[in-house]
């Protein structure tokens, strides 16, 4: 009931405010679970629609049990599920222009992080979204730079294990950013005690 009076509140909102929300939850949910520190559980979200509800261990199962999906489970230990609950289920609501597009690649992508095993549904989600902003003539809309976009794509890829397209997006990035590297040897010392040089793999870097 929650989720569907969210739903309804984005679908009679500005998309592009609904949008900014979405992306304050992102971060929100990014800061409690990764970045740090946490908050309290109803501390709410500046700017945006109070979501500091189902702090109950009932109402905190009930949003790890939504998030659910391919038999994958999300740990139980993550702090607020709802940012994440809220921001997925109303950006994917929105119309699919290319910012949503990015935002949502984003949000997928995180959500993927919180669960147990790669889920292949959460995978073709991802690929949607890459495949549009792969195809797009002019990203300056995101705000970030081709080389950015490049490189998150092939983290996402990376993630996966797809090797291939993986090191295509990265590749893609280095030619953008003019970066060129080298793979050659140097005699040197790896620690400060070691008395002789030994040969080395070392990478030699210009841009």
């Amino acid at each position: 009931a929650y989720l569907k009076e969210c739903e309804r509140i984005a679908a009679s909102s500005n998309h592009e405010a609904v949008l900014v929300d979405c992306i304050k939850l992102l971060e929100a949910f990014v800061c409690e679970n990764f970045l740090g520190p946490p908050t309290a559980q109803d501390s709410p979200v500046e700017g945006v629609h109070p979501v500091g509800v189902m702090t109950t261990k009932r109402g905190h199962k009930l949003c790890v049990e939504e998030l659910l999906v391919d038999g994958e489970v999300v740990p139980i230990s993550i702090n607020r599920p709802l940012l994440l609950l809220v921001s997925l289920h109303c950006i994917n609501m929105l119309d699919p222009s290319l910012k949503v597009q990015f935002w949502k690649m984003r949000a997928h992508f995180i959500y993927q992080r919180v669960l147990s095993r790669k889920a292949h549904s959460v995978r073709a989600k991802l690929g949607v979204c890459m495949k549009e902003l792969e195809n797009a003539q002019d990203i300056s809309v995101l705000g970030i730079t081709p080389v950015q976009l490049y490189i998150e794509m092939g983290h996402v890829h990376s993630f996966y294990r797809e090797v291939d397209r993986a090191n295509a997006m990265f590749q893609k990035a280095q030619q953008l950013s003019g970066l060129h590297t080298e793979l050659t040897g140097v005699l040197g010392v790896r620690t400060e005690h070691q008395s002789f040089k030994t040969a080395q793999l070392t990478l030699v870097t210009k841009s």
